[in-house]
């Protein structure tokens, strides 16, 4: 007797992931394929549409020949956000994807963060606008590539052109093959929230992938307010999930490491990784003074400063390598804080924590004593794949997302009473930073 499968697939920003699963989560085939991320100029941050479209057909392709293909029920859809995704009235991409990473239309957040513009875009969209989103980029484009600009006729996200190629459609909820539904599915990181089993108002996430998230699903309610990030619709029920999603995560570690390919040696990312908190372990509590901003490619989240720029404060003649190390640690986890901080919500006790930051046990702890939160930190990686492929097999109700589990390890990090006391302190001083920064980030920019 065979057994249903469902599959997911996960379109990232340098990665196209798809595997299949059975109806209690079991991943019985993955495969994976590399992106190639364009950078034609300083700032910007493009994807070829129709290589990201043969990168999913070679990842389908592995899929299926691991398994028997009438075994497939649906087809799930998740991915990256933001960007522009362009499509002229033949449905063919009008130019490269432009990412949500991208700075290129700095200058028009920077206009329209003067105007007023921002805080109306963000109290009836409930997204605030940076300069990866949609409205930014699109603009940029009418300016600099009027051509392009009147080509133009459809703009989607990048799981929407996936699910496109896939069956034809365009669509907003599910459509169909001829044996097959496929659900456009969501947002990553909503599918990955789905994935780990994150469903109810209250349940919060962090991710430290390229980016650092923090999320959290809340119960609908009028948006009176302008509002900072982004807030989506929870893919399965009518709550609403904030999403706060600073620019820089394990992105900014691998920059640091990326500094100093021979020093600390290593034959992968992996063993420089282990190398870096080898020696970061034994620095104390504050990096000796030491504080990171890590602004690498500006800020969205939880404020929107495209100008924002990266650094090391409190440097000294004694500053050692092992204590910038520890500080980029400390730095993206203060940038969570400050997330959550500016929320006003409820702080749980615990909270999950998944993407690759989830394999390094002291930044973990770090993140724990900085937010004075229990960190269940979960290693595996297929969490948005997983979620995906229930979000697909709820549209024809072979699956329920609310009620299926799959079983799961999770590491947990208590905060240290003595240490979250510490970065309390450090904290303050972090915001403080802030503030006296951005009449330099202005002046820089200028």
């Amino acid at each position: 007797m065979t057994e249903a499968l469902f599959i997911g697939v996960d379109v990232g920003t340098t990665a196209v992931k798809a595997a299949a699963y059975t109806a209690a989560g079991y991943q019985v085939a993955l495969a994976r394929q590399s992106v190639q991320v364009c950078r034609p100029h300083d700032g910007f941050s493009e994807l070829s549409m129709d290589l990201l479209w043969d990168n999913v057909q070679l990842c389908l392709k592995d899929v299926v020949a691991e398994i028997n293909p009438s075994d497939v029920r649906t087809i799930g859809v998740c991915g990256q956000g933001d960007g522009l995704w362009v499509l002229d009235a033949q449905m063919l991409p009008v130019r490269n994807a432009i990412l949500w990473n991208d700075a290129r239309a700095s200058q028009f957040v920077q206009r329209w963060g003067d105007d007023g513009t921002s805080n109306a875009i963000s109290r009836y969209a409930r997204t605030d606008i940076w300069p990866g989103t949609a409205g930014a980029a699109l603009a940029w484009v009418q300016e600099h590539e009027p051509d392009a600009f009147a080509r133009a006729a459809h703009i989607m996200f990048a799981k929407d052109w996936i699910v496109y190629k896939l069956t034809g459609m365009i669509g907003t909820d599910y459509v169909g093959l001829p044996a097959i539904p496929v659900a456009v599915g969501t947002l990553d990181l909503a599918a990955m929230m789905t994935g780990v089993g994150l469903n109810a108002p209250g349940d919060m996430c962090l991710i430290l992938g390229t980016t650092a998230v923090l999320s959290y699903i809340m119960s609908p309610e009028p948006f009176t307010q302008p509002q900072v990030a982004a807030t989506v619709h929870h893919p399965i029920t009518d709550d609403w999930i904030r999403v706060l999603a600073p620019q820089s995560g394990a992105s900014a570690f691998d920059w640091f490491a990326g500094l100093h390919p021979n020093s600390f040696g290593g034959d992968d990312a992996g063993e420089i990784a282990a190398k870096i908190n080898e020696i970061a372990q034994d620095v104390p509590t504050g990096a000796n003074g030491v504080i990171f901003q890590p602004f690498l490619t500006g800020e969205r989240a939880p404020f929107v400063a495209p100008d924002a720029a990266a650094s090391f404060l409190g440097m000294r003649a004694s500053t050692t390598k092992a204590d910038l190390a520890r500080a980029v640690m400390e730095g993206t986890a203060l940038s969570l804080r400050h997330c959550l901080h500016s929320e006003n919500s409820p702080t749980p006790e615990r909270v999950v924590l998944t993407g690759g930051g989830a394999r390094n046990a002291l930044w973990c702890q770090i993140v724990a004593d900085i937010m004075g939160i229990t960190i269940l930190a979960n290693t595996s990686e297929d969490h948005g794949l997983w979620g995906a492929a229930m979000i697909g097999g709820a549209t024809t109700g072979a699956l329920d997302p609310m009620t299926v589990t799959r079983d799961e390890a999770f590491a947990t990090y208590s905060p240290d009473a003595d240490a979250h006391a510490t970065y309390n302190g450090l904290f303050e001083t972090y915001l403080k930073t802030i503030d006296a920064s951005r009449a330099i980030w202005t002046a820089m920019r200028t």
